[in-house]
Formats: structure tokens, C-alpha cells, sequence
């Protein structure tokens, strides 16, 4: 692992304290699941983005997307 650091406002920090307490949580464990997470959805976002240029690729129907 490589470290980095960064500057957090003193909400944000007091917020990161009261919920890493809450949960039992280091902090970085907290930091690293936000930044996992926003990443998976980022990836998401790029898939859906490219998805929706390609027009070659097919629009299904809402009837079609139920499982």
C-alpha cells in the first residue's frame, strides 16, 4: 500500500470521528471504503457513459430489463 494525505474541514473531520466511533472503525478503514466505493461507481458511470455512445449498441426496453 502506498500512503497519501488529505485536508479535511472540521465538519468533515468531526463527522469522520462520530462515525468511525460509531461503528468501531479506524478512520482510514472509512476513507478507504468511501474511495473503493466512489471508484466502483465511477466505473459504472464510464460503462453507462460509453454504453450510451456506442450506437451500435442496443436500447432495451423496461419490460426487457426486469429479471
Amino acid at each position: 500500500m502506498k500512503n497519501t494525505t488529505i485536508q479535511l474541514t472540521k465538519e468533515w473531520m468531526k463527522s469522520l470521528t462520530h462515525v468511525a466511533h460509531s461503528i468501531g472503525q479506524p478512520k482510514t478503514v472509512i476513507i478507504r471504503n468511501a474511495i473503493e466505493a466512489y471508484l466502483e461507481e465511477y466505473r459504472d458511470y464510464q460503462i453507462a457513459l460509453n454504453r450510451l455512445r456506442n450506437k451500435k449498441d442496443k436500447v432495451i426496453s423496461r419490460g426487457e430489463l426486469k429479471l
